[in-house]
């Protein structure tokens, strides 16, 4: 298989950030423990098996197709996956990996067992040529699988990745195509269809690779807003701060001025299409950040704890600011929560660390930021269904314009006119209206919007060329 690795590389590093954390907070449920531990014990009987009879293979100085190699090697895989996977507790995931490795383990035995014979047998070259096969179509399935994972997770950083996720579904049919026309004897149909995957394989692990950068910038941008506002809050902070010496109020100062210079540098960075450069400049100004709560704390390390609990507060609340300024766009009224805003910036601005009742303080204004985000997530969740009928209108009005186009242009083409332009506009109007249904069903109401608003321009356009034919003989019954 020929397709970019740089693009699996990538994405499977965000697949394997998300299997680390997959278990956290998760009650180990026994009957799921059990029934994991039943399936990794079956795993290692099939890993058994296959290492044996490559064993045995080699004894009689056969030698390994190397497509039986790369197959073993893609078993091994699942199979230190599905052990991580067990490990942290997560026994949904280690049961449907284990199976994966366990088939595989089985099917490298299976063509192990029957290469093992001596002195070669007349099917042995067709045989290998199946091995190779095989191997090929694992390394898809394991590659696509590593690009179904990542691509779930896109959602959570921004970025909408419904599309994607249907291609991959298509080349899962057809790799499975690829395994009926091989078990059936049809090795070169087999080989086309393998084929046909790898080049679509190319486009849909570029595409992801992009998205995957997309979400990356997006998160960065939403850090430098955030953070920027964050860092004038804090700035306040200390100045407001009567219990800690003058020289520790400046240091702190002068340590927040840099973070800022290195925001901006950040910002430029990211602008530029530097992403690698803003990530850096992102990590030094959290260590700066962090100096800057040491000087508050003036060496005191619960004092510095609280510090850097009050400024990722004031963060927390600053991305709350800017979803809150969303829905103030759209014309929502959110007073009252702007009000709750100000008030909780307010707290934190300021809180004095050495107040006894610090804790309890702190407890308190992190309950109003959680009743504030979930206030906040209601709004959202209404004006989504609003918005979401609303785009089901237009596209549900849209095919009723495309389906009396077509009526129109039938009778037009009835009475010998060429509409053969006009079928073309219907036809490329009908396909982005069922793409903007799939998109709203998706989620994504923004893309099912845009191509709402695409395909009404095109039907709005032959629409206007079936009234150009209007007036003759041929279109008088198209008019009603």
């Amino acid at each position: 298989m020929n397709f970019s690795k740089f693009a699996a590389a990538a994405i499977l590093s965000l697949m394997l950030a998300t299997a680390i954390t997959a278990g956290a907070g998760i009650l180990a449920q026994p009957v799921e423990a059990l029934k994991a531990e039943y399936i990794v014990q079956i795993m290692e009987s099939a890993r058994a098996e296959a290492e044996q009879t490559l064993a045995e293979l080699q004894s009689k100085n056969v030698s390994v197709p190397v497509g039986l190699s790369a197959t073993y090697g893609e078993a091994m895989n699942w199979y230190r996956l599905a052990l991580q996977y067990r490990s942290q507790a997560n026994y949904s995931a280690c049961s449907e990996v284990a199976l994966r490795a366990q088939n595989m383990f089985r099917e490298v035995a299976g063509y192990a067992s029957a290469l093992s014979f001596e002195p070669e047998q007349p099917g042995d070259q067709a045989l290998r040529a199946k091995i190779e096969l095989r191997a090929r179509i694992a390394r898809m399935q394991s590659v696509i699988e590593e690009l179904v994972n990542a691509t779930s997770r896109l959602g959570d950083f921004g970025v909408n990745a419904s599309s994607l996720a249907g291609d991959l579904a298509q080349l899962r049919l057809r790799l499975e195509d690829a395994v009926r026309e091989m078990d059936g004897g049809a090795v070169s149909v087999a080989n086309q269809t393998l084929a046909e995957v790898d080049s679509r394989l190319q486009a849909v692990s570029l595409l992801i690779k992009d998205s995957a950068e997309e979400s990356d910038a997006i998160r960065a941008r939403d850090f430098i807003r955030n953070a920027e506002q964050m860092m004038t809050g804090y700035e306040a902070r200390i100045r407001a701060q009567t219990g800690i010496p003058e020289l520790q109020r400046q240091e702190a100062l002068a340590i927040m001025q840099q973070a800022m210079i290195q925001l901006q540098a950040a910002n430029s960075s990211l602008d530029s299409g530097n992403l690698t450069e803003a990530v850096r400049l992102m990590e030094q100004i959290r260590a700066r950040l962090q100096e800057a709560c040491g000087a508050m704390g003036e060496g005191n390390q619960t004092r510095l704890q609280v510090e850097m609990r009050i400024m990722q507060m004031q963060m927390e609340v600053e991305g709350l600011a800017a979803r809150l300024q969303e829905l103030k766009g759209y014309g929502l009224n959110v007073s009252v929560q702007e009000q709750e805003l100000s008030q909780i910036r307010e707290q934190l601005r300021a809180a004095e660390c050495m107040n006894a009742s610090m804790e309890c303080n702190l407890a308190q204004i992190q309950a109003r930021i959680s009743g504030l985000g979930e206030a906040l997530d209601e709004i959202e969740g209404q004006r989504a269904s609003q918005e979401r009928a609303r785009i089901q209108g237009e596209i549900d009005a849209l095919f009723q314009r495309i389906g009396n186009c077509s009526e129109r242009a039938r009778q037009y083409k009835q009475g010998g006119s060429n509409v053969s332009h006009v079928e073309a506009m219907i036809q490329q109007a009908t396909s982005i209206a069922q793409e903007a249904q799939l998109r709203l069903d998706n989620g994504d109401l923004k893309g099912a919007g845009d191509l709402a608003l695409q395909a009404n321009a095109i039907i709005s356009q032959a629409e206007f060329a079936l009234n150009q034919m209007g007036g003759g003989r041929e279109g008088g019954s198209a008019r009603h």
